[in-house]
């Protein structure tokens, strides 16, 4: 395979076509709005329902543990930022790892992507039903389930700015 060449400095969209690819949707989110994003899909309040777990097999030093994970989250965050530098086109983890590292890795890489982008949410789905169950006793899990698919349903359909205002929205009810 042919190495690509590093993008000239400038707009990520001006560079594009040396990889095949003609620039046709909006950029409707910021940096702030990535963040957030980044922020709500780690799910701000996950920790309160592991923390008493992780306070015991850490020995106290629960802290220490949340700043391990911040450092190798940042690698992972340096990489994305370096990568979507170079490598300006749609794809993420697949499009980094099949022109940096292989074609075949890539094509396991996006696979396991996929995967996280299913289990998720699907997570995310199983929590809400027990915190739905939990604020109204004997209220049905599977509606809990039904609202939250329809409720994410309608801002995905709506687009990405009603979504942005969402993800803020939700922020700030997390915090």
């Amino acid at each position: 395979m042919a190495e690509q060449k590093a993008p000239a400095k400038g707009n990520a969209g001006d560079n594009i076509e040396q990889f095949g690819y003609k620039q046709e949707l909006r950029r409707g989110m910021g940096l702030w709005d990535v963040v957030m994003y980044g922020v709500l899909f780690m799910v701000i309040i996950a920790p309160q329902s592991i923390f008493g777990s992780i306070q015991q097999n850490s020995h106290g030093m629960t802290p220490l543990v949340y700043i391990i994970g911040f450092v190798a989250i940042m690698f992972t965050a340096m990489s994305y930022m370096r990568m979507s530098g170079r490598f300006p086109i749609a794809g993420s983890v697949y499009s980094y790892v099949q022109r940096g590292i292989n074609p075949h890795v890539g094509f396991i890489a996006g696979w396991l992507i996929l995967l996280d982008y299913i289990l998720v949410p699907s997570l995310l789905i199983v929590m809400v039903m027990n915190w739905g169950t939990a604020l109204i006793p004997n209220s049905p899990a599977w509606l809990w389930a039904v609202v939250f698919i329809a409720f994410n349903t309608f801002v995905n359909i709506r687009g990405i700015q009603m979504s942005r205002g969402v993800d803020w929205v939700i922020f700030v009810i997390e915090v």
